[in-house]
């Protein structure tokens, strides 16, 4: 630590010594790393290194550890949602869930941490032998799937008011004993409403910065325009250049943004969802799912935004439920092996929609909304523009200008782009490594890909590594 008060980047001929005196300055290390890890909302410094100096000043390094959200908000929210979703005394979900068997969201106890003690979860993580799994066995656990989501999606947290129309709770899960102000009743049934309660969502981009400080930006809401609004606003530029050019397409998005609304309030009411149901969150006993792991990033949001197909029943390209009939002229080799590997997942996939059909219309209508998942990219990324990038957020927004008719036929589009800001997006683009065509490159087996290796860096990553890591590609989950 001496090096950071003393002058060590040359050496002199004559009176060095009072040379060094004069550069050399103690300051308290310590405050200044806290200063630093709370200016951008991070839990604590890690290191500090000089990086350069001049005559007398000094440059350095400082690496932080940032918060998940606030510690408090999240071990309360895992733990109340993981006993919503399992509920041991009354049963409300029935999904299996490891049970938590101590926690503490105070660090204000012997451990000094927040913590949670959860039970071994019981079988092997899917991802372990799903590529050996024949396809009668991928599709118990696929139907299994398709009866959790049901589950997930039966518990609303909306209700109607005559005067106000649909309220929903949009938030995260929080234990009533445990509420604090700005928590609301979860719903109006009388079991949910007396254990549970809505409360500020503990999402990062919620937290980043200058937003952890800031009154109202954290939920919870009850009307989806609500919600939308606080992704609006952008804070304090952590990465990016020019804070006008967020601002010249947040007002774009603010513009739009009634109109993105689905005409069905159903495919807007609040629901509970697992982000991260891939996998390496499924555990398996046979094919059996015996566990569901990982509900750090769980809450109640809307539907339109929160609901998605699961990875493992992803395909791209056209349906085909049987195999050709010249396959069985083709000689063993790899075209052959492509072509049954496509059949397999098309009937997987084809198995998943039709039971989702048949036991889920309200699900079955949001996947076939239009434009629907341009929509809820556009509100997500709009959500962290400053850290996610500047890229994926104007992309999205021109492809709501560009598919403007086929979401709003009777309405102009709000907003333009000049030629301009298209040649700039084009610029930044390739400065990405992307092209203009920025959807295509991140889309079908591109993105399969980097959501498999995403899954890779998680079983090889430990501590915080690990967690920086799963933050910074949640993304990739999050599309597919």
């Amino acid at each position: 630590m001496r090096t950071f008060f003393r002058y060590t980047s040359g050496r002199w001929l004559w009176d060095e010594h009072a040379r060094l005196e004069e550069r050399y300055r103690r300051f308290n290390v310590t405050a200044l790393q806290q200063i630093a890890a709370s200016s951008v909302g991070a839990e604590h410094c890690i290191s500090m290194n000089k990086l350069a100096e001049g005559g007398f000043n000094k440059i350095f390094r400082l690496v932080m550890i940032m918060n998940t959200g606030p510690l408090f908000h999240t071990v309360a929210s895992e733990v109340a949602t993981m006993d919503f979703a399992s509920n041991l005394i009354t049963p409300i979900l029935d999904i299996p869930v490891p049970k938590v068997l101590s926690y503490d969201a105070k660090a204000d106890n012997p451990v000094q941490s927040e913590y949670m003690l959860i039970e071994e979860a019981s079988g092997i993580q899917l991802g372990n032998i799903w590529s050996s799994m024949d396809t009668e066995a991928k599709a118990e656990v696929v139907e299994q799937m398709v009866s959790i989501a049901n589950k997930l999606l039966s518990a609303s947290f909306s209700w109607y008011v005559s005067a106000c129309g649909l309220l929903n709770g949009y938030g995260n899960i929080y234990f009533s004993a445990n509420k604090f102000p700005g928590c609301e009743p979860a719903t109006k049934g009388a079991v949910v409403c007396n254990r549970y309660v809505i409360g500020p969502v503990t999402e990062r981009s919620f937290w980043d910065g200058e937003r952890a400080g800031l009154p109202g930006v954290h939920g919870p809401c009850n009307k989806y325009a609500n919600f939308q609004e606080k992704t609006k606003l952008p804070f304090q530029p952590l990465t990016q250049r020019s804070p006008e050019k967020h601002i010249a397409l947040y007002q774009k998005f603010r513009a739009a943004s009634e109109y993105l609304l689905p005409p069905d309030p159903e495919l807007l009411r609040s629901t509970l969802w697992h982000w991260g149901m891939h996998a390496l969150s499924i555990l398996v006993t046979g094919n059996k799912i015996t566990s569901i792991i990982d509900w750090q990033d769980c809450w109640a949001g809307p539907l339109m935004l929160q609901a998605r197909r699961p990875r493992l029943v992803g395909f791209q390209g056209d349906l085909k439920l049987q195999l050709p009939p010249q396959c069985q002229y083709l000689e063993e080799g790899p075209e052959k092996k492509q072509i049954r590997s496509n059949v397999k997942k098309s009937l997987l996939l084809f198995s998943y929609e039709s039971q989702i059909q048949r036991a889920n219309p309200e699900l079955d209508r949001l996947f076939l909304l239009s434009q629907g998942a341009t929509i809820r990219d556009t509100v997500l990324f709009a959500a962290n523009s400053w850290d996610g990038g500047i890229v994926s957020f104007r992309q999205s927004l021109i492809r709501i200008f560009r598919h403007w008719k086929k979401i709003c036929p009777n309405q102009e589009c709000p907003f333009t782009f000049t030629q301009d800001e298209l040649d700039d997006n084009t610029n930044e683009s390739v400065d990405w490594n992307e092209n203009a065509e920025f959807w295509s490159s991140i889309s079908g087996l591109a993105l399969e890909m980097f959501a498999k290796l995403r899954e890779d860096g998680l079983q090889t990553l430990r501590g915080n590594e690990r967690a920086e890591f799963d933050q910074a590609t949640t993304w990739a989950v999050r599309r597919i």
